[in-house]
């Protein structure tokens, strides 16, 4: 955690029993001490408050749940990771308040081994996948069938919050 950003880089996670990568922004509230940022590498916790996240060059391989899950995070960057066999989504993109995410380089190989699961899933925010040169790749090995890339808006669910209020609808 450095700043106003938080840098997950780097990292090789495996046999996580949840969530290999988990971060989760500041549409949430745990009372008037606790900072609204929680990120997670093998269920260990850290505390901030990120104006971004990146997450980057990591190996996440054979998590318990998703991969990688962010939620509602203002500025998120996941690029060129390599995320392999997890139970749930390989990426899982969560929550009504996400803004810019970028989405470029990356390897999903055989995630989503249940029903409705994907190997990246979004629920909202503006989805870069524009640069051609790091196209994101899906792999599907297992004979299991499996949706490589799920949008699911749920922000029109949502209203906006009331000003000073932190608590989601």
């Amino acid at each position: 955690y450095y700043g106003n950003t938080v840098i997950i880089s780097h990292n090789a996670v495996g046999q996580s029993g949840n969530d290999g990568i988990h971060v989760t922004g500041g549409s949430f509230y745990e009372g008037p001490d606790v900072p609204l940022f929680r990120a997670s590498l093998n269920d260990g916790y850290g505390y901030g408050s990120p104006g971004s996240v990146i997450i980057s060059n990591n190996f996440v391989n054979n998590s318990g749940w998703d991969g990688i899950h962010t939620e509602n995070i203002n500025e998120l960057s996941v690029t060129d990771n390599l995320v392999q066999n997890s139970y749930g989504h390989g990426l899982y993109v969560s929550g009504a308040y996400n803004g810019y995410v970028e989405f470029q380089g990356n390897t999903f190989q055989d995630n989503g081994q249940f029903s409705g699961s994907a190997q990246a899933r979004f629920e909202s925010g503006d989805i870069d996948m524009s640069d051609l040169e790091r196209p994101n790749t899906f792999i599907n090995t297992t004979g299991i069938p499996a949706t490589a890339l799920q949008f699911d808006d749920i922000s029109a669910f949502y209203t906006d919050l009331p000003s000073g209020d932190t608590d989601l609808p």
